[in-house]
């Protein structure tokens, strides 16, 4: 694994005299210092996982994305991990992660809340819990979900008589937005009791 983190580091233009501080300092957020000397390939998926985040943070880049940091992390280093994203904001750093763990996303300054490849809400997590009148981030996140969706149970068209129809919710746009796709592609509506 050392000789992964080095690479790393000098693809990365780390100084020479910079690199074994670094590696040091990259593996123990991660929990691997001890297994430095070990191969890559002999370690378990989720430690090549926690070597590949080392890799990323040895040049200790001013912007980072992390895709799910801490899957398959037990508690302590997931704690270990956060205090480090924390060091690195206070650093004058950003880290944009992705996460499916909500109580995760409410440590972040900002969270952006996607569904189905699209973004449903955004905002600090104060301002997602108040918007959506929930006291936590997944609470509001079902909440996000079910105002993206505006559902008109029967509905016929033209030619299709008795159809459903389902408008996906643009990000923030509700049932204007719906209004204006069904505008735009000159869909007539009819709603039948």
């Amino acid at each position: 694994m050392h000789e992964n983190v080095q690479l790393f580091a000098e693809l990365n233009g780390v100084e020479p005299d910079q690199p074994l501080d670094r590696e040091k300092k990259a593996l123990d957020v991660v929990g691997l210092w001890e297994r430095k000397d070990d191969l890559v390939g002999h370690l378990s998926g989720g430690m090549q996982h926690r070597a590949s985040l080392a890799c990323a943070m040895i040049n200790e880049p001013a912007l980072m994305f992390l895709d799910e940091p801490t899957v398959g992390v037990d508690p302590e280093l997931r704690a270990g991990f956060w205090e480090h994203f924390r060091s690195l904001k206070a650093a004058g750093r950003t880290v944009v992660l992705t996460t499916h763990y909500m109580d995760e996303a409410s440590r972040c300054d900002l969270v952006g809340m996607m569904h189905k490849g699209g973004l449903i809400a955004e905002g600090t997590p104060a301002a997602l819990m108040s918007e959506s009148g929930r006291d936590n981030l997944e609470d509001a996140f079902l909440v996000f979900i079910r105002r993206c969706q505006v559902e008109l149970p029967e509905v016929a068209g033209d030619n299709q008589e008795g159809a459903s129809f389902t408008a996906a919710r643009p990000a923030h746009g509700g049932l204007p937005g719906a209004h204006a796709h069904i505008h735009d592609h000159h869909i007539r509506l009819y709603l039948r009791r």
